[in-house]
């Protein structure tokens, strides 16, 4: 025991940075019982300002060759390390520490830990230095980027469930010996539900596996995911659902005008106050307590917002509920019961005392003037079945959904710069409803009144002349509305650019229109006018016409095909 310790303390003496104080190192010492034993003690002091020398030297001799420098930690710190290099001690900022950015270096660093520093400045006389642990050996980036790039499931120890300042989970803090840092689990890493009490599925002690997904700087620790998770809305029970299924949901949070549940973990749903009852004084969320378990019925399911629209009320189904389920984007036969200026119509249904509503919007596809004028108390129209407000116990019905409107396939294949030819549907106050064809898709259009003719003002009782239900004619289109889906039309455009005919040829058309000096002739490539015939000509008839002044765009009638 002697000589090895001999030959550490020569060791550390030949070095200068100590001095041995005791000449005899052998001690005599007894024990309790009177044997006798020698004991070894070397008693050094150290010389500091030895010891500082050579240290600054093997720094200057370190940075000269370019080489790193090995340290131990000494201490550490949220903001910096302390390490010892050739026994002087300096402190190591977090900005020197990685290439990565380290908030808080007491969760990366640990005492004892050895380090190969790069020395980015050195000046020995001033005895400045600053150390550098970026792009080295020990630069935990590289550790970070290994675990990263790794791809392995980690089995881990949940160590506790993470709370914010409110008290609100979080999500898990796990860890795993092989990681220099705990791992944290966010809550929505755990289940897809926002409800879950983690408490009942995550024991602190009980294991989890976890797969590493990135690293945090701002908190400098691992950030993971269960192994497994799974989207619940891509399970079969939940594709098969459909409205009108009924379900048992768990209430977990009421709000004054709604109330969200779950049907599964992490399948959400909810109903609103309206949907509580057919009474409306019973309309009440308070009726409810959080974890209460209720059954509910299904009325539509929400894909993209992935949520389940559902209803308490509608268990027990009212006549007219089941009117609209059963007819439901199907064409009946209404009755108008009243007019309401600028809303809608009031009508009737088979079966039902109750009356349904037509909004203004739903009755056409354009721009229709006062409705009112139109339609009348008593008269029999076809519509379309398709909404039902529950609140008011009432049907939605449409007018012009009855018409097929393939707007955006529609849109992606015409051409604007070109005329379309449209099949003439019905009148409205200001306009025409047109309908349109290209290749296999079909929109409804409209046409403004005074977008008819470049000759006259149409009045309402022309239209039928002019543009006579179930007849085709060619149109540019003025407009098309993306907002509103909606796409007007012209004729006077079209009827400008066709070819005035040659004098003698005779041309077929209709007579639509005449006052107390001209009549006119309208036809999809020609409108013009003549003088008044001696022969008393019906309106609507069919005629022929030849050109007797290009300038003028006076015709001669010739004859009447009755």
């Amino acid at each position: 025991m002697y000589d090895r310790a001999s030959k550490v303390i020569n060791i550390l003496i030949n070095t200068k940075g100590f001095d041995q104080i005791n000449r005899n190192p052998k001690i005599k010492c007894a024990s309790v019982d009177g044997k006798e034993y020698i004991v070894t003690c070397f008693s050094l002091r150290p010389n500091r300002a030895t010891i500082s020398y050579l240290a600054w030297e093997n720094l200057k001799q370190y940075y000269s060759e370019g080489k790193n420098v090995p340290a131990i930690i000494d201490n550490v710190q949220k903001e910096y390390i302390v390490i010892n290099a050739f026994g002087l001690k300096f402190e190591v900022s977090n900005s020197q520490l990685s290439t990565i950015e380290i908030k808080d270096a007491r969760k990366i660093f640990k005492t004892e830990d050895e380090l190969f520093l790069s020395i980015k400045e050195l000046d020995a006389d001033k005895q400045h230095v600053i150390f550098s642990n970026q792009d080295t050996e020990s630069d935990p980036r590289h550790y970070i980027e290994t675990i990263l790039e790794g791809n392995k499931i980690y089995p881990c120890i949940i160590e506790k469930i993470q709370k914010d300042k409110q008290g609100l989970q979080t999500g898990l803090k796990v860890s795993n010996t092989e990681l220099k840092s705990w791992v944290y689990v966010p809550k929505s890493h755990l289940t897809y539900s926002r409800f879950l009490d983690l408490e009942t599925k995550y024991t602190a002690g009980k294991s989890i596996n976890i797969i590493i997904e990135k690293y945090s700087p701002a908190s400098s620790n691992f950030i993971g995911k269960t192994e497994n998770l799974t989207d619940p809305w891509e399970d079969s029970s939940i594709t098969k659902l459909q409205a009108g299924d009924i379900i048992d949901i768990t209430i977990k949070q009421i709000n004054e005008f709604s109330v969200i549940c779950e049907y599964k973990e992490g399948v959400e749903c909810r109903f609103v106050k309206q949907e509580i009852s057919w009474n409306h004084s019973e309309c009440n969320t308070t009726l409810f307590k959080v974890d209460e378990t209720i059954k509910a019925c299904i009325i539509s399911i929400d894909t993209d917002r992935k949520l389940i629209n559902t209803s308490i009320k509608r268990l027990s189904k009212t006549p007219e509920l089941e009117y609209f389920e059963n007819h439901k984007g199907q064409v009946v036969n209404i009755e108008i019961a009243y007019i309401v200026p600028e809303k809608g119509i009031a009508v009737k249904y088979t079966d039902s005392t109750n009356t349904g509503f037509i909004w203004w919007s739903e009755i056409g596809w354009g721009v229709i003037g006062h409705f009112e004028n139109i339609y009348k108390q008593g008269d029999k129209i076809k519509a379309v079945v398709v909404d039902f407000d529950s609140e008011k116990n009432n049907i939605r019905f449409s007018i012009k959904r009855q018409y097929t409107h393939q707007f955006e396939e529609w849109r992606k294949l015409i051409n604007e710069d070109y005329p379309v030819q449209g099949k003439i549907i019905e009148y409205f106050e200001n306009s025409v409803h047109v309908e349109l064809i290209e290749k296999e898709y079909i929109v409804q259009a409209f046409i403004h009144k005074k977008k008819i003719s470049n000759l006259v003002f149409i009045e309402n009782e022309d239209l039928q002349y002019y543009l006579p239900i179930g007849s085709y004619f060619h149109f540019f289109i003025l407009e098309i509305n993306e907002n509103k889906n909606t796409i007007s039309l012209t004729r006077k455009e079209y009827l400008e650019q066709t070819e005035i005919p040659n004098y003698g040829d005779v041309i077929n058309a209709k007579y639509v229109k005449k006052n107390h000096s001209k009549s006119y002739f309208y036809s999809d490539e020609l409108e013009g006018w003549a003088n008044i015939s001696n022969s008393d000509i019906s309106l609507g008839a069919s005629i022929e016409v030849i050109l007797l002044s290009s300038s003028t765009g006076e015709y001669k009638i010739v004859e009447e095909h009755t």
